[in-house]
């Protein structure tokens, strides 16, 4: 998608549905991301949205209340709602599974979870060769698994190693385990084919695992003048399935991301265009993609935290206080420097 086409939709449509159309579809072959298949036994294989997240939970944590995973809160659901890939039939939920990067080189497949009458009915396998494929996608060459189900995961290619040699980068959610440190899974691991992920391909897209480290450079190049958090490259990406990049000559000249915090609610965050290509509509071209995402998952209402009251308005966003917005929005703003005393601007859009 170049600017120039992104331009003549703006022109030709402006309440952006002709815009929003275009991306829909996009998200539908973007890399990363489930592709919605039928199963041998008739039931659905897709990516997850938030009208899945109450049923995911309670899947997950049916597992978990026997030892067999980690609990979920909805809280996390949501948060991690992209990172799901589900499997339904006749509008039940059969399974879930979820692939979480840990850094450029290693991703886990983790909250692998079946209906226990479904189990046996190939929906597990189906879910992970799902993961495996975006994780290829993305350009991930391994995924790991911590599992009691060693068995079922050695027959899709994955062979056993030992727990020691997983980075220390894999463990942040294990220290809140209840076995920690004495866990008693096992860990597996599959080698990817190493073909470098999707094409980076110019104009709006979902981020690639290779554009991390120019996003970082884009968003704490800004982060150093005051104008947003900073965000390290564990941040980027562990939260991968939240951005949007705009490429061109493949390099990333601008990103942002939409971060769901309920089901109702998503924030858009760490918007940043390349200093010297600022103004020329790059900036825009992401946060449309990022509206029309928000729309896609099922969220009525998206915030910003941000100095540019005006770029905002263009879309939509309306200031609001500050105080009217839920507890749940200041996770980030507690470790900002300028807590309690921010001087950015609350501003709201209706999808």
């Amino acid at each position: 998608m170049s600017i120039r086409w992104f331009k003549r939709l703006s022109a030709s449509s402006p309440s952006g549905e002709g815009m929003n159309t275009a991306l829909l579809d996009a998200m539908k072959e973007a890399p990363g991301v489930a592709r919605q298949s039928l199963l041998p036994n008739g039931s659905v294989l897709r990516p997850a949205r938030i009208k899945d997240g109450v049923r995911i939970q309670a899947l997950v944590n049916e597992h978990a209340s026997k030892g067999l995973m980690l609990p979920r809160s909805l809280n996390q659901v949501y948060q991690s709602i992209r990172e799901f890939t589900v499997v339904e039939h006749d509008g039940q939920l059969q399974g879930c599974g979820a692939l979480q990067l840990a850094w450029d080189d290693l991703a886990e497949i983790r909250s692998l979870a079946v209906d226990p009458k479904w189990q046996g009915a190939g929906i597990g396998r189906a879910i992970v060769e799902s993961l495996l494929a975006q994780a290829e996608e993305l350009g991930v060459p391994r995924v790991f698994a911590l599992t009691y189900q060693g068995g079922f995961f050695a027959k899709l290619g994955f062979r056993p190693i030992e727990r020691s040699e997983l980075p220390r980068k894999i463990w942040v959610d294990c220290i809140d385990c209840l076995k920690f440190p004495h866990c008693d899974e096992e860990a597996f691991i599959v080698d990817l084919p190493s073909r470098g992920g999707r094409p980076r391909q110019d104009g709006v897209r979902k981020a690639l695992v290779a554009d991390v480290p120019e996003m970082a450079e884009i968003i704490n190049h800004h982060a150093a003048n005051g104008r947003m958090l900073p965000r390290a490259l564990s941040h980027l990406y562990r939260n991968l399935r939240d951005f949007w990049v705009f490429s061109e000559e493949e390099h990333v000249i601008a990103c942002g991301a939409l971060h769901v915090l309920w089901e109702d609610l998503g924030e858009i965050r760490a918007v940043a265009v390349a200093p010297e290509r600022i103004g020329r509509g790059f900036g825009s071209a992401v946060v449309e993609a990022l509206i029309a995402e928000g729309r896609a998952l099922g969220l009525p209402r998206l915030f910003a935290f941000t100095y540019e009251k005006g770029f905002f308005s263009r879309f939509g966003f309306r200031v609001v206080d500050k105080e009217s917005l839920p507890r749940k929005v200041w996770g980030e703003c507690l470790d900002c420097p300028k807590f309690p005393n921010c001087d950015e601007l609350a501003m709201v859009l209706d999808l």
